[in-house]
């Protein structure tokens, strides 16, 4: 008989982990993935769909995140597409190695994992503290594989490949591999740029938890000779823009449910079709289409009768915060209400080191001159040193909190 189970996800024990979800699968039970102090969903049995299946939390980069519900099946239809898109790139899949330094509780690391069974390749765990010391990681891998033996993959989120991409150990580790999968978030052009110079096989790809993992990918040579959307659609995926500008996606692996206020709430339309919060673009000429995001729909800010879409200026003001060697760890843009603009841009920062005020200041100065030349509807109002300011577990921004952090400190 079907039951769910529930299986706590911390990254040091992800070897017994993954080891224990194999025998807790085979009996056709469902398990929900979760971190330590994260809240179990408790569905009764008679509700699981046919088995077996995960239940994984998305990203929630806005607002609560869901619960959704992926049968099995529609994770191994997901492995499936990637070989076919390694085959198209001369990489055999079985014969691969793939590094996964993301946690098994969110899709983008249970998903190498997975790959990894359906293929029948080479798969080692990464902890995330190592990650944070790339000698010691180029050290560990040197001990673990026989690098000129097979091909070599790892998927990271951009925050981690930047890490990497300024550290000479770190730098030695991803010329190892033939192909670097980089989702999670947009590729910042600046980052891309750096990427491209020390020619670092980049494959930007566009995927959720919802659409159980990449849907669409960007093959290396493209990216390095300058491409940086999100690339073209795998074989079993289709994509449409709606008139709001939504992505919505259509493919039979697709998580059907997610479980939504003690009940199971099917997330695609009569049509097969999964509407996405990002607002894209397609870029088709003749049969082919690529991807391109333009931002999320539900982060948007109306300011002036004009929509912005707060991470594509993030990208243009970390262009020139690296290229101006400027100690800023994190910067996002977020809104309050105005009676002039409707909605008007907050800047919040983190500084990299604990400066004086009179060098945040003189920071803040800077970071105005940037944006002296763009539209006026596009320059913050306000500039607010938030040293609590950081990225949620996942390395996504969960926008609606320091929304609220704005209205609650009254900036």
């Amino acid at each position: 008989m079907k039951k769910l189970l529930s299986l706590n996800c911390e990254p040091e024990n992800v070897q017994a982990i993954s080891k224990n979800l194999e025998k807790v699968l085979v009996n056709n039970n469902w398990v929900q993935l979760h971190r330590r102090n994260e809240e179990k969903v408790i569905i009764p049995n008679h509700l699981l769909p046919e088995g077996p299946g995960l239940i994984i939390k998305s990203g929630g980069s806005s607002g609560e995140p869901n619960q959704c519900l992926i049968p099995c099946r529609n994770l191994d239809q997901s492995a499936i597409a990637t070989k076919e898109w390694l085959d198209s790139q001369n990489i055999t899949a079985r014969e691969s190695i793939i590094f996964n330094p993301l946690p098994i509780s969110h899709v983008s690391g249970l998903m190498p994992w997975w790959r990894s069974r359906a293929w029948g390749a080479e798969h080692l765990w990464i902890l995330p503290s190592l990650m944070r010391k790339p000698y010691e990681l180029e050290e560990f891998c040197k001990s673990s594989v026989e690098y000129n033996q097979k091909p070599l993959i790892i998927s990271l989120v951009p925050t981690q490949l930047e890490r990497l991409l300024f550290n000479q150990s770190g730098l030695d580790f991803l010329r190892r591999f033939s192909l670097i999968w980089v989702g999670g978030g947009n590729l910042p052009d600046a980052l891309a740029l750096e990427a491209r110079v020390k020619k670092i096989p980049i494959s930007p790809c566009y995927g959720s938890t919802e659409t159980v993992a990449m849907v669409t990918v960007l093959p290396p040579k493209e990216f390095l000779i300058g491409a940086n959307d999100c690339g073209y659609p795998l074989k079993d995926v289709k994509l449409k823009v709606n008139c709001d500008g939504a992505l919505s996606i259509k493919t039979k692996r697709l998580a059907k449910y997610i479980w939504n206020e003690n009940c199971l709430e099917n997330i695609i339309d009569k049509n097969g079709w999964w509407k996405s919060s990002d607002s894209a673009k397609l870029i088709i000429k003749g049969k082919i289409t690529r991807l391109k995001i333009l931002g999320r729909i539900d982060t948007a800010i109306i300011s002036g009768g004009e929509t912005i879409f707060p991470e594509k200026l993030e990208e243009r003001i970390l262009k020139e915060i690296i290229k101006n060697d400027i100690p800023v760890k994190h910067i996002i843009f977020s809104k309050r209400i105005s009676s002039k603009w409707g909605e008007e841009l907050v800047a919040l920062i983190k500084l990299k080191n604990n400066l004086k005020d009179t060098s945040q200041e003189k920071i803040i100065i800077f970071l105005k001159n940037i944006v002296k030349s763009w539209p006026q509807h596009e320059r913050p109002r306000s500039w607010q040193i938030c040293n609590k300011l950081k990225p949620n577990k996942n390395q996504k921004w969960n926008r609606l909190k320091w929304k609220e952090w704005i209205n609650s400190t009254k900036i």
